[in-house]
């Protein structure tokens, strides 16, 4: 530890600065002192130079008593920082290396059970940061040491992979949400990825299916995927709430579904359509589930109803391209026509979303069941209104349940055969 000089083979000087090495958190430190060497500098540092070298000796030995000082100051002031956290917390700070972090990410508490899929895609983003890390900065030990500049080369490393938006986004949000989550606990400062901006999406317009695209793809589903196209063209609901629909949501004396969404978590009242109602007498009790074998292909995880759901819509000869038709459309249309059962979505627009927007130009009417079963009279006196607030009463006056849903199917349709079914 001290002064050094670099030199060739023959003693000639390398380069003509004073270097210094020391020792510090038990890591050897080289660094150039920036102090030019002066005079004649003798074959060996024991031995004694004219007056310029010793000079610059003297000089830099100076700065290098500087620095090491600085750095165990630097060193106590961190000691007294952890000590002062320590009284005041009750808990001194803990380093978590940087292999840890996987394990340390599967400790945190989460709001929603994990399934293991995912578990397992979290881990593997996290692994892959980590090898980057230890690669790129092999001094880095502990996660308190990664900086804001080795997170932007992180993402400068995701953008050369070619990574999709959507998935570059979902990585900033696991590690913003990691570092953010254990910085009291770790010793880091400041989130390394505070700054790191998402990009932005190519948005997909989702384009409602028509009349006769519905019928189409009522023609051609059979058996589960019948079903399920039945339930997210009369609630709809997302992909995974129609497959793992269960019994104790479904009231079938009340007319009604009662369902948790499992993305927003908010509850959604959604009146019991005539041919969802019938879809659901005809499934069989011995599930948790009103559709076993949809919520066992949801729950592998393995695109197996989405596949399916392309393979109706290629046999009903439906375009699937981004801007024209997805299976997410059955989400968004301005009606929900089944029109073997004569159901009108006017009566379905009253029924409780879970916070999807319809392709109409106005949202989902967010109601409770009372506004539901029992909606008030419209403002506006024109024919049209008036018409269907007739038939709404007219509807919850022959079912003597009070339940639009019971009535929908025979008085949702327009013209001679509404009026058809007033007259009977």
């Amino acid at each position: 530890m001290g002064l050094e000089l670099k030199r060739t083979a023959n003693k000639t000087l390398r380069s003509k600065w004073w270097y210094g090495r020391y020792t510090f958190n038990g890591k050897r430190q080289f660094i150039n002192l920036g102090v030019e060497v002066r005079g004649t500098p003798p074959d060996s540092l024991r031995q004694t130079g004219n007056a310029a070298f010793e000079h610059s000796r003297l000089t830099a030995k100076v700065k290098l008593d500087g620095l090491i000082s600085e750095a165990h100051s630097h060193k106590n002031a961190e000691k007294h920082l952890e000590e002062l956290y320590a009284l005041k917390s009750g808990s001194s700070i803990e380093q978590i290396p940087l292999v840890d972090i996987e394990s340390c990410w599967l400790n945190l508490p989460s709001r929603k059970r994990r399934t293991e899929l995912w578990e397992k895609n979290q881990c593997t983003t996290l692994r892959k940061f980590r090898e980057f890390i230890g690669e790129r900065h092999p001094a880095v030990k502990y996660l308190s040491q990664v900086t804001p500049r080795m997170a932007q080369e992180w993402l400068r490393h995701l953008d050369e992979l070619g990574f999709a938006a959507a998935t570059y986004n979902d990585k900033i949000h696991l590690l913003k949400g990691f570092f953010d989550r254990i910085g009291p606990d770790a010793g880091i400062g400041r989130n390394p990825f505070s700054s790191c901006p998402t990009k932005l999406k190519t948005t997909v317009h989702h384009q409602p299916f028509t009349l006769d695209e519905l019928n189409r793809i009522l023609q051609h589903a059979e058996g589960v995927m019948r079903s399920i196209f039945i339930v997210g063209m009369c609630t709809a609901m997302r992909q995974g709430d129609c497959c793992q629909l269960k019994w104790d949501e479904v009231d079938l004396l009340g007319a009604f579904i009662t369902v948790q969404t499992s993305k927003t978590g908010e509850t959604a009242e959604i009146p019991l359509f005539p041919a969802l109602r019938e879809e659901n007498e005809r499934q069989p009790r011995t599930d948790k589930y009103v559709f076993p074998e949809a919520a066992k292909l949801y729950q592998c995880k393995n695109f197996g109803i989405s596949w399916r759901v392309k393979q109706v819509l290629k046999a009903a000869k439906i375009k699937t391209d981004l801007e024209v038709r997805r299976p997410h459309s059955e989400r968004h249309r301005q009606r929900l026509p089944l029109p073997a059962h004569h159901v009108d979505h006017h009566g379905a627009q009253c029924r409780g979303s879970d916070g999807a927007r319809p392709a109409c130009n106005r949202p989902f009417h967010r109601g409770s069941r009372a506004e539901i079963l029992f909606p008030p009279r419209p403002r506006s006196f024109s024919k049209r209104s008036r018409d269907r607030y007739a038939e709404i009463v007219d509807a919850r006056n022959r079912t003597g349940r009070g339940s639009i849903a019971a009535g929908v199917g025979t008085v949702g349709t327009r013209g001679p055969e509404a009026r058809q079914n007033r007259a009977a």
